[in-house]
């Protein structure tokens, strides 16, 4: 309850208020409709951004298996010819085994396996031979679900190899001709690539979670010093906010440090409340779900009450 003249916090017990001294007249906060619906509609879509977000990140499906037939194609683009080789002791195992002719400018092998631990003890060996790579420069390894994995390295040559499904595609040439052997791989689709669309929907979420709070400040400066547009300015929106609730605008540095930027988060929230008369636990729950929250403070009908 506030006082009606001065904007105090009152009692509803009390007669006068411990501010002016006036008899008690109050008025009762009331929320806003627009900072209800903003809060909620903001946090709502929040939500749906970062779940959708996280669901497209993690999402992978594993390329079809190359046909024999298509990569033969592919390889005579660059005068290369694909044979298909016999069984012999190292590569026991294959149900089929293709590699590159001797005069092709790089190594290109792929196997097709329907026994997946012959597959797996092909692809341990084929990793070791990845790995030997003299002075490694560069590389990358990656693993999805155990289903698709993807290793390469940079050193003496290139070397790339990519098991995919029951299929192990593997690449080596010198370093100034790995651009061909990594196009042969995104040609394919045997070059993992992280999902984009989801990173996508984790920019929206930031987006409405940075309007959100903008929008707020407005609201909140205008009552603490009846200029909202503060908040439009990067930094000095902050810087001001700091200094109408916690007395020192240099607090807002704060922001800045590792842990600091927390401390800072939380002890606003809670001195944002107390200056516009909020209870103990509804400082707790601006502190807890300050984006809910901080809307609702920004636009209900409360007064500020400077407190420095």
């Amino acid at each position: 309850m506030f006082c009606k003249s001065c904007g105090n916090i009152i009692n509803e017990k009390d007669l006068f208020c411990s501010n002016c001294g006036k008899k008690k007249e109050f008025i009762k906060c009331k929320n806003s409709k627009f900072g209800l619906f903003w809060a909620i509609g903001c946090n709502l879509l929040i939500f749906l951004s970062f779940v959708w977000g996280i669901i497209f990140v993690f999402k992978f499906e594993s390329p079809d298996i190359i046909q024999s037939d298509d990569l033969k194609q592919y390889m005579r683009i660059f005068n290369c010819e694909m044979l298909e080789m016999e069984q012999v002791e190292s590569y026991i195992g294959a149900d089929s085994y293709f590699v590159t002719e001797d005069d092709c400018p790089y190594f290109v092998s792929y196997a097709i396996f329907s026994d997946i631990d012959k597959q797996n003890s092909f692809m341990t060996q084929t990793f070791k031979e990845v790995g030997d790579n003299g002075h490694i420069t560069g590389g990358s390894k990656t693993n999805i679900n155990n289903k698709f994995w993807e290793y390469s390295t940079i050193g003496d040559s290139y070397k790339k190899v990519v098991m995919n499904k029951n299929s192990i595609l593997t690449g080596v040439s010198s370093t100034h001709k790995r651009f061909e052997v990594k196009k042969l791989f995104e040609s394919f689709g045997y070059e993992y690539e992280p999902n984009w669309s989801g990173f996508k929907f984790l920019g929206y979420a930031l987006l409405i979670w940075v309007v959100l709070y903008l929008v707020s400040m407005v609201g909140i400066l205008q009552k603490t010093r009846n200029k909202g547009w503060i908040a439009l300015i990067p930094l000095y929106n902050i810087w001001c906010l700091s200094k109408d609730i916690l007395g020192r605008g240099w607090y807002c540095l704060l922001f800045l440090l590792p842990i600091g930027n927390f401390a800072f988060k939380f002890l606003l929230s809670y001195k944002l409340g107390k200056s516009f008369g909020k209870s103990l636990e509804y400082c707790i729950l601006l502190c807890l779900f300050s984006s809910i929250v901080w809307p609702l403070v920004a636009f209900d009908n409360s007064k500020y009450i400077n407190l420095k």
